[in-house]
């Protein structure tokens, strides 16, 4: 059982199919639908070789972990700390100060490997909010610098401990069983935790690593077999997966199994091998490391430009073409050059002190946007009025009785069991919550209680974080047949599929407790902030309509959805979307004193709160309420 460290171009060809998938994903280039899964083929290949390396080392007596760490400081540091100033730098030039500082955010956390932790306290990966972050794409490389932090010393004492390579691979094996374990449960219970960090991911790399134990394949027709199912395995996850999948956990089987049987050491040349090896597939993976880290930045600085639309196909080629000419001129200028610098009196020690130091000057560089705010200096009056509004300070979240999570003593909140006056519930997520405090100023001698989260969908049997699900099954066993509520507000940020298929069910039960029930559909959304599409119009050079960047035909489809659910149920519906827009799409954008109505893509200022919900009474919300109030007395 001892390594082969031989060059593979094979390899190099599959890291191309890896670096592909993500960026014709990215770039929006069907049917690649789930080409995210690239990455999972890169974790794999990771594993396999940076094992192989540390058992040739540990076998042969010569391993050193400062020799280790200067190789990786070497091969990951210089590219990827160029493509974080310049992302600084493009920034500059193209960014609205809240997008600015926190790219500078997020580059002290990639600087230093972890801009996993990062996105995952900030945003989901697949969160509209997310596809305009320039370096959303680094949470990969910090879960595989945190990988090279922890498992050369754990081969090291294994090996200490028992130098076996069975005794290697047993340890490997308990090692990727737990992590798959935790892979399925984490993305059941909070899936960002299984997508963003090294704990539900390692079993990826471990499946690699154990490659380097594997015999390799004699049968020409067993190892033909192999490389044929692991390209079927790739090619079906990256078109038949989606946004919308359930991953990592199962489904990163597709394209882990199919990386394995492909990476599994062959004693004869394959015709896969041979594929794999072509010319073109090779110097692709060659700057695949490069391309990666170009790509994405490319594609975001565009959309920042074009407010958030995507390229169109020839756009996207040419995007794509400077990304692979930014990568090759990477890899010749900046990889190559580093890895093979030598100086008499140069050690590896020093090597990673001064990557050290980079990774702190980097990290400085970046931290200047983030601790000046984004540097709003740098427009003129109007755009920085409209650009204050991002990021928004949610002072208009209503104070009174909110259940935002279930007890942990599973007691019922105080505020639920009180009695007397008119009692009224707003059921929701953040859509919900964020109308708590306009509707509690309208509603005269009303006791409100809102129960909701972020993200949380206010139907029954309902799906996603743990936290939401737990809080809305209590919500409908318990909550509203013990709060007596007098009226129920539901309102969410709708969506096709499992909301609106229960909408019907949920609303049939909660009409068992109260009589008095309204809908509320969700605003107008755009592409991008509302606020940055605001001062980005008052730029020079950047002016444009905002009616361009709206989602008026995708949110009034949807709301046509919602109502059809409600038909022959005795059910107030309620439209922000009319209160705003008129029928041509045309929509109030800020409120008479010049605030922008919604702070991000939909969700609604204080003052943009106000506005609607008083144009919704005109619309009958909260009659019941005042029938009810009159009824009490």
């Amino acid at each position: 059982m001892t390594p082969t460290p031989a060059y593979r171009s094979d390899i190099d060809g599959l890291r191309a199919i890896a670096v592909l998938t993500v960026v014709l994903y990215h770039y929006g280039i069907a049917p690649f639908t789930g080409g995210f899964i690239g990455v999972d083929v890169f974790f794999v290949i990771s594993g396999y070789l940076i094992t192989k390396n540390l058992f040739t080392d540990l076998s042969g007596d010569r391993f050193s972990l400062v020799r280790f760490y200067d190789r990786r400081f070497r091969r990951i540091l210089p590219a990827l700390l160029v493509v974080l100033v310049a992302s600084v730098a493009a920034g500059y030039l193209l960014l609205l100060p809240g997008d600015f500082a926190r790219l500078g955010e997020s580059g002290m956390f990639a600087a230093f490997g972890f801009s996993n932790f990062y996105f995952l306290w900030s945003s989901g990966y697949f969160d509209p909010a997310a596809e305009m972050q320039p370096l959303l794409h680094t949470w990969s490389l910090a879960v595989e610098e945190q990988f090279y932090l922890f498992w050369p010393l754990i081969m090291w004492c294994v090996w200490r401990l028992r130098k076996s390579a069975v005794f290697l691979l047993a340890v490997l094996a308990v090692i990727a069983l737990a992590s798959f374990v935790a892979s399925v449960y984490w993305v059941e219970t909070d899936q960002p935790v299984a997508f963003f960090m090294l704990h539900t991911r390692a079993w990826e790399l471990a499946a690699g690593a154990a490659l380097v134990f594997a015999k390799p394949i004699a049968s020409r027709a067993l190892g033909e077999g192999m490389g044929w199912v692991g390209l079927a395995l790739i090619f079906y996850a990256a078109v038949q997966l989606t946004a919308e999948t359930a991953f990592p956990g199962w489904n990163a089987l597709y394209p882990c199994v199919g990386a394995a049987l492909l990476v599994w050491p062959k004693g004869v040349t394959t015709s896969p091998h041979r594929l794999l090896s072509l010319r073109p597939a090779v110097f692709v993976g060659l700057i695949s490391y490069s391309l990666y880290l170009w790509h994405w930045p490319v594609l975001v600085f565009f959309r920042h430009y074009a407010n958030a639309a995507m390229p169109t196909l020839t756009e996207a080629i040419m995007l794509i073409g400077l990304s692979i000419a930014a990568a090759w001129i990477s890899l010749h200028l900046v990889e190559r050059p580093v890895r093979q610098m030598r100086f008499q009196f140069w050690t590896p020690g020093r090597t990673i002190i001064a990557g050290a130091v980079s990774m702190a000057v980097t990290a400085a560089i970046a931290s200047y946007s983030y601790l000046g705010n984004g540097l709003p200096g740098r427009l003129d009056e109007q755009a920085r009025h409209y650009a204050a509004f991002d990021p928004y300070k949610r002072e208009h979240e209503y104070s009174g009785c909110s259940v935002r999570a279930v007890p942990a003593d599973d007691s019922l909140p105080d505020c639920l069991t009180r009695k007397g006056g008119t009692r009224l519930l707003i059921l929701g997520d953040s859509y919900a919550t964020q109308l708590a405090l306009p509707v509690y100023q309208s509603a005269d001698n009303a006791t409100l209680i809102t129960i909701g989260n972020n993200g949380c969908r206010p139907v029954l049997d309902s799906v996603g974080r743990r936290q939401c699900t737990e809080l809305m099954a209590r919500a409908f066993d318990t909550y509203l047949s013990e709060g007596n509520f007098d009226a129920v507000i539901l309102a969410a940020r709708w969506r096709n599929g499992n909301d609106i298929r229960k909408l019907r069910k949920t609303l049939t039960e909660i009409l068992r407790s109260t009589e008095h029930v309204y809908v509320i559909g969700q605003p107008i959304e755009y592409t991008t902030p509302l606020p940055s599409l605001l001062a980005s119009a008052s730029l020079p050079r950047r002016s444009h309509e905002i009616r361009a960047f709206n989602r008026y035909e995708e949110v009034s489809a949807l709301e046509e959805e919602v109502k059809s659910a409600l038909e022959g149920l005795p059910v107030t519906y309620v439209s922000p979307l009319q209160a705003l827009c008129d029928a041509d799409g045309n929509c109030q954008t800020v409120t008479d004193g010049n605030v922008p109505i919604q702070y991000d893509y939909g969700h609604l200022t204080r003052e943009g709160a106000r506005l609607v919900i008083d144009r919704l009474i005109q619309q009958g919300l909260l009659d019941g309420v005042a029938r009810a109030s009159v009824a009490a007395r």
